[in-house]
């Protein structure tokens, strides 16, 4: 099943899919990843035609890129990072332990 997935590291969304599913994707706009056997574009416009085969994090960031609201339903099912609180007392290293 063809995907619509972002790579951070180069900053690129990708296609993945069968070579005989790419022709919509070099169609689009998508280059091809020889190495990593995937199709590839940094415009995110290029990826918005893609946008109902991808995941929730690529719609929001899709979203995010364009400026338009996000467009799914599930917003409210994101998980939320507990936010960290410092203990009352720190615990240091005793001074006779320290050579």
């Amino acid at each position: 099943m063809p995907k619509l997935r972002f790579d951070p590291v180069t900053y690129q969304f990708y296609f993945r899919c069968p070579p005989e599913d790419g022709a919509p994707a070099k169609a689009a706009g998508f280059g091809w990843d020889a190495i990593r056997r995937r199709y590839y574009t940094e415009d995110p416009m290029v990826a918005v035609g893609f946008e109902s085969c991808s995941d929730n994090y690529v719609k929001l960031l899709l979203a995010d890129v364009l400026g338009t609201g996000t467009s799914y339903q599930n917003v409210g099912r994101v998980r939320r990072s507990s936010k960290w609180v410092p203990p009352a007392h720190m615990t240091g290293i005793p001074t006779s332990t320290v050579h």
